[in-house]
């Protein structure tokens, strides 16, 4: 029974969120939302859900100066990595590895949300595009927006490299260590970064009850102790559902 109240209030909260964040917003192209932490420069980035046309080409570099919206998706979320994360000891050696791993050219799932080469590194743009919106409500007042964009461009970190085609074109997962991307990612991050407590508790569980339904008493004690945790989870859902991401 404790269960069935656990999922009636996240349901809850869900659907108020969601409206919250639906409420004045266009569907495809979203306002321009500003970044900014402590006395960090201002980046006005305009944010455009999904993939962009033309993405799957060549990717386009970064140029000095360049419209965030007319950058290609490898370009702003490393705009967004140097703001919010750049500075951590090791972050440098956890980007040249995700580079070499093929984190933006990798899917973010078979055939559901971005299941499309880059579709990793656009739908954890989306995620931390909307734990930034999220980090605006009364609710989340106290969620560090660093933590928070970290969180969302990392949660993902370890589906890098476990996507293969086969012959008719379509994308299958390998499990490469048997304890779920949620885990799997806050490892592969620490062996380069330190995250936060916050970081890997929302990490771990930013697939709320769809990564364990038999844990729903551990998921309440962790949402309870860490509101970044529940933001995460609905910047992700947010992002696959309503995204745009296909």
């Amino acid at each position: 029974m404790n269960a069935l109240y656990f999922v009636i209030a996240m349901l809850a909260a869900a659907i108020g969120l969601l409206a919250a964040w639906c409420s004045g917003r266009d569907v495809g192209m979203r306002n321009a939302a500003m970044l900014q932490e402590d006395s960090d420069p201002t980046v006005v980035l305009i944010i455009r859900e999904g993939p962009r046309p033309g993405e799957g080409k060549e990717e386009r570099e970064e140029q000095d100066g360049a419209n965030f919206e007319d950058m290609s998706r490898k370009a702003q979320y490393k705009l967004l990595w140097d703001e919010y994360l750049g500075k951590r000891e090791g972050a440098k050696k956890l980007m040249e590895w995700m580079e070499e791993a093929g984190f933006f050219e990798s899917p973010a799932s078979t055939k559901y949300h971005g299941s499309y080469p880059g579709g990793l590194c656009q739908h954890s743009l989306n995620v931390a595009f909307n734990a930034l919106d999220l980090c605006s409500l009364p609710a989340f007042e106290g969620v560090s927006r660093n933590e928070a964009v970290t969180a969302a461009l990392l949660h993902d970190l370890y589906k890098t490299g476990c996507y293969w085609l086969d012959d008719n074109g379509r994308y299958h997962y390998t499990e490469a260590w048997g304890m779920g991307h949620g885990t799997g990612s806050v490892i592969l991050a620490q062996r380069y970064i330190k995250l936060t407590d916050s970081e890997q508790i929302a990490i771990r569980w930013h697939m709320g009850m769809y990564g364990d339904a038999d844990k729903a008493g551990e998921l309440a004690n962790a949402y309870k102790k860490c509101p970044l945790a529940m933001l995460l989870h609905h910047a992700d859902m947010m992002a696959t559902y309503y995204g745009g991401e296909g």
